[in-house]
């Protein structure tokens, strides 16, 4: 959160006292090297910064903004993602208390945010183009009426979850689409915590150990590269990412292509990933 970044500054600069028009390159660096934080942390406390020196150039606070540190003096070491194979993925929604299912179903086929499904409006379906629209999210618990890249996205609804829609319960005592039917909050919406709580023990049910996020997004979006053989630009048009790096790296697991590498057999599929 923006906040926690600017937290991190704030202390820094009280330390060190440096007019507006003083911070430059080199003074960015010390920041960046005294920051306690790993890559991405750091990365995300200089960037807090670049916005509001952005907003003290636009008010001619300054006269022009400063150079920042280079990409690679982050030292950010991108993880591999971790993912699940369809067969475990769906064996860890099966375990979860039936009543519970339908919020993780949708996730795994539709290939958005937790905070995105909790948000869901029932008025967010539409029945007559069968499609979701996305236009809310839930951040730090609130509820707030836009997505995270403030765009609307239009997602189908897959074929296997208008069977699920068929048999939820219609709750009209509430105006969000997935209703927990033990919420105690206003409009019984499934907190992010609740879904975590419901997804872990599922998991350890089953023997898996992975994170709600990563068994659902990042598997189901690593399923269709390296299980189902989607192209890139393919998976990237499912969802709605803006680069096509952010897809790719769903692609950086190819155990089956480098298996058949190994075994001297054709890779059919390496060339739909590139």
């Amino acid at each position: 959160m923006w906040y926690k970044d600017l937290g991190q500054i704030m202390p820094w600069f009280k330390k060190h006292h440096y007019q507006l028009h003083e911070i430059q390159y080199d003074v960015l660096c010390r920041l960046l090297n005294d920051i306690n934080r790993t890559g991405k942390g750091k990365k995300n406390v200089i960037y807090c910064l670049r916005r509001c020196l952005v907003h003290a150039f636009k008010s001619n606070r300054i006269s022009s903004m400063p150079f920042f540190p280079e990409e690679k003096k982050y030292n950010i070491v991108k993880p591999i993602i971790k993912w699940l194979p369809e067969a475990r993925q769906i064996k860890v929604i099966r375990t979860i208390p039936i009543e519970h299912q339908p919020i993780f179903w949708w996730l795994k086929y539709h290939l958005r945010r937790p905070s995105e499904a909790a948000a869901l409006h029932r008025c967010d379906y539409d029945k007559e183009q069968d499609a979701f629209f996305i236009r809310r999210t839930f951040s730090n618990n609130q509820l707030v009426q836009h997505t995270k890249t403030h765009k609307i996205h239009i997602i189908p609804c897959h074929s296997e979850f208008k069977k699920i829609i068929q048999k939820m319960p219609i709750r009209i005592d509430s105006p969000y689409f997935f209703v927990n039917p033990h919420g105690k909050n206003d409009g019984k919406y499934y907190s992010i915590e609740t879904m975590y709580k419901i997804w872990k023990r599922a998991c350890k049910q089953v023997g898996e150990d992975i994170n709600m996020y990563s068994g659902l997004k990042h598997s189901s979006c690593s399923q269709y590269i390296n299980e189902k053989h989607y192209s890139l630009d393919q998976v990237q048009m499912l969802t709605d990412h803006a680069q096509r790096a952010s897809v790719k790296r769903y692609a950086s697991v190819q155990l089956d292509e480098k298996r058949r590498l190994l075994e001297g057999k054709q890779a059919v599929s390496l060339d739909k990933v590139k």
